[in-house]
């Protein structure tokens, strides 16, 4: 009996823990101010060897359609700016994506944040 109770006792710890980690993770990456110098590095000089392939591996290589996307010369500055500026840092990740793009229709399109829109005014 005692060992059954340590075994559960064993597994709910586990479970916890991993609960724990899984909520750090969230919150880390929300609340995230990086570097912009990171991505907004000149397209001409970009190289992917060096300079997109490890940051898109580092930080995309659970979703291989993200990490392919990000690799690519023309979308590694957005992709970056997504990463190194959490939700919490909404100007800061404005400001990156304006740099990328150089402009401010372009930041607002690639933000992901909810808007509601009143009907008739779309």
């Amino acid at each position: 009996m005692r060992k059954l109770k340590q075994a559960a006792e064993s597994d709910a710890d586990t479970e916890m823990q991993e609960v724990r980690s899984s909520m750090a993770k969230t919150l880390t990456k929300t609340y995230r101010k990086g570097e912009m110098s990171v991505c907004t590095k000149d397209r001409a000089t970009l190289n992917i060897n060096t300079d997109t392939e490890p940051y898109c591996k580092k930080y995309y290589s659970e979703v291989p359609q993200d990490m392919e996307e990000c690799m690519k010369v023309d979308n590694f500055c957005v992709y970056c700016c997504m990463n190194e500026f959490g939700v919490e840092a909404k100007q800061d990740r404005q400001d990156c994506l304006k740099a990328c793009l150089g402009k401010d229709d372009a930041v607002q399109k690639s933000t992901w944040v909810y808007e509601q829109v009143p009907i008739g005014k779309n």
